[in-house]
Formats: C-alpha cells, structure tokens, sequence
C-alpha cells in the first residue's frame, strides 16, 4: 500500500523512548490527589495481551505468545505501529490511546471533581514529553476533538499549553535545577526546551488566575503580551525611565528564549547560519527564564495581594 508523505512522518514515533511512553512504562512525574495519596502521571500500562487485542481490533494478525517465547511488550507494540503506518491507520491507534476510557485504571482514586483536571493533566504531560522529542523534526502529536493525529510544525512553533493549577518559587525553582542538570550532561537541547517550559507554566498560570484561558495559538510571545494586557505591564510614560528600560527587556527575554528553542540545529531563513548553543549559552537562557518567571509571579502576587 502506498504510504503518504504525511504518514510516512508516523515513523517518528517508532522510536523505543517513545514507545515506552505509549505502553504505559514511563512515569512522568507525581500528582497528589485529595485522599493524599500521590498518582503516577503516565499513560495507561498496556500489557502484552491488550497490545495484542488492540492489534487485532486495528486488523493486524498479532498473537499473543501465552508460552512465554513472545516479544517484549515494546516490540508488540512497534509491530502493530508498522502495521498501522503501512496501513494508514495510526490516527485510529494514536484516538485510541487517548481516549479518556483507557485511563479508567489511572483515574480510579479520584474524586468526581478531580478526574477531567487528572485526565487532562496526563494527557498534555504525555504530548508535551513527545513533541519535545518531534519538534527539531517539525512535527508535534495533537489531540484535539476527540482525534490524535501528527502536524507539521511551521516556522511559529506551536506549543502545547500545559493545565497548570498552581505554581510557586519553589516550582520554578525546582524546574530550573532540571534544566541545569541538563547542561552538566552535556544536554543543551532538553536544557532550552526546560527554560520555554518555565516560561510557558508560568504564564499559563497568571493567566488562569485572571480567569481566561492561555490564547490557543501557544506561542510564548503571544502568551507573554496576554500577561501583559491582563495585568497591566504595558511601560507607563510617568514611570521611571529605568523601570521602562527593564520592562521592555522582558520581551527581549522572551523573543530569545523562543527563537533559540525553535532554532536550535535548524537554522530558519535564508542566509542565517545553524545556530550553534555552548554551555554559557544554555546557562544564560536557564537563568533569564528562570528570572522571569519568578517576576511574574511577583506581579501577580502584587496583583492578588497574596504569597505563593
């Protein structure tokens, strides 16, 4: 069968990070429910007979081996992906995947309030982690209306918007430690895309504390000027010039910070050399996020007369 330009990109995800992601064996990070007991944020586990059932469901020949000489669970998977690449049905098991229904076992703790924020929260976890990893590649997985499906990523990069419920200091502060140990590895790229995500969580945050949504094209210039209409942070010509100066370097912080994750290893634009990150460089974005996150923050504080 004749596979797609399009579809072709599907073998992006073939890729064992990323497949352990979709099999359920990656933890993503902790979740504190109201009972107090802490829940894993990842996909639903799928094991070996149910990657089988799926498969078969797809209508891809795939038995489970009950003697004990089968694949891993990962290498099922990859086998009913191919089969779904060949055959143009990954959209049908990317919908599948994340549909809410798979994560009954997840969301079993949760209280009739909490399970839409649970369910959402793992959800944009789990694309954010994959398209962090698709991005330098120009595409990202969207689950939107129901359907997943891959889309390439034009030259304004969209950015999956986090749910974020609450951030603090201490957040930011623990989301910059990831990315300088980022940087002690060697790590540079994974560095820059931390210091986008401290921005981003941070704005995403002010903004829903203003009671409106982070603006749905999810570009970190654009979320920044929402923060700034909503909470007033436009230069003010009775302000003093000093404090206008650094006001308007927030941008600057901003447009850098966008520009180099976009750009890093994939030069855009005719003539501009590939942009080349050393670790001063890496260190530099890392704590101009980091600041301005934490400013903010301050704003909003100020705004809601309230400690965070």
């Amino acid at each position: 069968m004749e596979v797609t330009t399009m579809q072709a990109e599907y073998t992006l995800l073939n890729r064992r990070t990323i497949i352990d992601i979709f099999i359920g064996d990656e933890k993503l990070g902790k979740h504190v429910l109201s009972n107090g007991n802490t829940l894993d944020i990842s996909m639903p586990y799928l094991s070996g007979p149910q990657i089988c059932t799926l498969a078969q469901e797809l209508g891809c020949p795939l038995e489970y081996a009950w003697n004990g000489g089968g694949m891993s669970r990962w290498q099922y998977f990859k086998t009913v992906l191919e089969y779904c690449i060949d055959h143009q049905k990954c959209v049908l098991l990317l919908t599948r995947l994340f549909q809410r229904g798979q994560f009954t076992k997840i969301l079993e703790e949760c209280t009739i309030d909490e399970v839409d924020n649970v369910y959402e929260l793992c959800v944009n976890r789990v694309l954010k982690i994959i398209n962090d990893e698709l991005r330098l590649g120009g595409n990202a997985l969207q689950f939107v209306n129901g359907r997943c499906e891959l889309h390439p990523i034009h030259e304004d990069v969209p950015v999956y918007v986090p749910l974020i419920k609450t951030i603090s200091y201490e957040e930011i502060a623990n989301l910059s430690e990831q990315a300088m140990k980022c940087i002690e590895r060697g790590d540079f790229q994974s560095a820059l895309t931390k210091s986008r995500t401290i921005l981003e969580d941070t704005f995403a945050y002010v903004i829903r504390q203003k009671g409106e949504e982070p603006g749905n094209k999810g570009d970190i210039k654009n979320l920044y000027m929402q923060v700034k209409d909503l909470y007033g942070m436009h230069a003010d010509k009775d302000m003093d010039r000093r404090i206008n100066v650094l006001l308007s370097g927030l941008e600057k912080i901003v447009d850098g910070i966008r520009d180099m994750r976009n750009e890093y290893g994939d030069a855009h634009g005719k003539g501009l050399p590939k942009l080349k990150v050393e670790r001063h460089h890496a260190r530099l974005c890392v704590n101009s996020a980091t600041a301005m996150a934490e400013f903010i923050l301050s704003v909003y504080m100020k705004a809601t007369k309230r400690n965070v």
